[in-house]
């Protein structure tokens, strides 16, 4: 398979076919470093897989161990190429995870857009009124299920928890909820102040119950002008096996343990602390939250974004965006220069000789 890897330093050992149930628009940027490039989860991909070989194999660092195809029309010569007799069992096997990955309602519009690692969720029509469908991938029913044992559990107890209308095999339906302008959060991510204590409030009776989230983000956080608070994604919810002492010592407030994350999901959960989950939806440590008077909260929000937020989205812009951008360009520019030098002193030695075979001239 040379042409499939003109820059690397090594031969394929294994063709590892992938199908992704939800792709995504590839970026302008995209496009321009990865020309052909059908996929942008593809391209997250060609950045974060190669550093977390990295991270785990100190020893491959550096080293080009992973190839991935820009397109599926690529891919398919490559399966071909490799393993032509089991073609058609590969497009019948995608064939029937497409169908079970399948909407059963009318769908009204999109909400998970490219973030459908577990599930899909959409707006569709239920029973003639809009509502929110949450189909989940093949191979991940696991998530649905616990989801499920969670609302069930806790419904009756916090009512900031969603009811669910249905559910099947790899589906739930959920009422629609649309996020309050009232409550909408800042440009910078941070939420009403009334609304990041009553997120706390929220948690703290989850705890209560004997549950924690382990799951706390700003987009699994609504509110609803009518049916207020709804805290959503249960998919990692978990019962306590022994309560912690004390709320600040949760796992949604204080982390964890890590065979529990393990358990749960590892690459998702690697840290579920308040510092690194719920900090930046409030804008104020913990205990500054529990405990500080308003006019103390206020100040110490506004030096939250220069010192915190703004830092942090420079670094996100350049990890996901710019610097794979830049890394392609330079292997690119690598391979280019490859191509060129040796056409180069092939030109330069050609006319070397011709100069060579004139009359008069004697070889350089």
């Amino acid at each position: 398979m040379p042409d499939a890897f003109p820059d690397a330093s090594f031969q394929p050992a294994m063709l590892i076919p992938a199908v992704d149930m939800s792709p995504t628009a590839a970026a302008p940027d995209q496009h321009y470093a990865i020309p052909g490039i059908d996929n942008g989860r593809l391209f997250r991909a060609g950045y974060h897989v190669p550093r977390t070989l990295d991270s785990r194999y100190p020893v491959l660092r550096r080293k080009p161990v992973i190839a991935m195809s820009a397109n599926a029309t690529r891919a398919w010569q490559w399966v071909d190429l490799v393993m032509s007799e089991h073609a058609a069992d590969l497009q019948a096997l995608i064939e029937a995870r497409a169908a079970a990955f399948t909407t059963r309602f009318p769908v009204l519009r999109r909400l998970s857009g490219g973030n459908e690692e577990r599930a899909k969720v959409e707006v569709v029509q239920f029973q003639g009124h809009p509502a929110v469908c949450k189909t989940f991938r093949p191979g991940k029913e696991i998530f649905l299920h616990r989801e499920l044992a969670a609302i069930s559990a806790l419904r009756d107890q916090v009512p900031e928890v969603p009811e669910v209308l249905a559910h099947g095999e790899n589906w739930m339906i959920m009422p629609l909820y649309e996020n309050s302008e009232r409550f909408r959060r800042s440009r910078f991510g941070l939420l009403p102040l009334p609304a990041a204590r009553q997120l706390i409030d929220v948690l703290e009776r989850l705890y209560e119950a004997g549950w924690a989230h382990l799951d706390m983000r700003g987009n699994n956080v609504i509110f609803d002008e009518r049916a207020g608070m709804k805290i959503l994604d249960f998919e990692f919810a978990r019962p306590y096996d022994s309560l912690p002492a004390s709320f600040a010592e949760s796992y949604d407030i204080r982390g964890a343990p890590e065979s529990l994350l393990q358990e749960l999901s590892s690459e998702i959960l690697s840290n579920v602390t308040y510092a690194s989950r719920i900090e930046s939806l409030t804008g104020l440590s913990y205990e500054s939250l529990r405990h500080d008077p308003t006019w103390q909260q206020h100040l110490k929000r506004m030096l939250f974004v220069p010192t915190r937020v703004v830092p942090r989205l420079v670094r996100r812009e350049l990890g996901t965006r710019v610097r794979p951008a830049l890394q392609h360009l330079r292997r690119s520019a690598s391979l280019r220069l490859r191509r060129i030098v040796p056409d180069r002193l092939t030109r330069r030695a050609i006319s070397e000789l011709h100069t060579s075979k004139r009359p008069g001239k004697e070889p350089a």
